[in-house]
């Protein structure tokens, strides 16, 4: 069994590499030969207005603590100070 994986390994180094390539390149010559396509361009429109995004991430502790008997009034000031809560 050690002779078969010494052998494996020696026929497997005994190899040239594989030569890495840009895959873009790779792809082109396999259908370059089968011709191109010309396609129009639409034409752009202005840019639109990004998306606003507002995001507080509550640790579930803080979450938890609005269930307790008596919660911290400190979280629950905190929560109401906050729209987006």
């Amino acid at each position: 069994m050690e002779d078969e994986a010494r052998d494996i390994l020696r026929t497997a180094l005994a190899q040239e590499p594989a030569q890495a390539g840009n895959l873009a390149d790779a792809i082109r010559r396999r259908v370059e030969r089968l011709g191109g396509v010309e396609l129009a361009l639409p034409v752009r429109g202005p840019m639109r207005e990004l998306a606003r995004f507002h995001m507080i991430i509550l640790d579930t502790n803080v979450l938890s603590e609005t269930l307790r008997p008596t919660p911290s009034t400190r979280v629950l000031e905190w929560m109401r100070s906050d729209p987006w809560i």
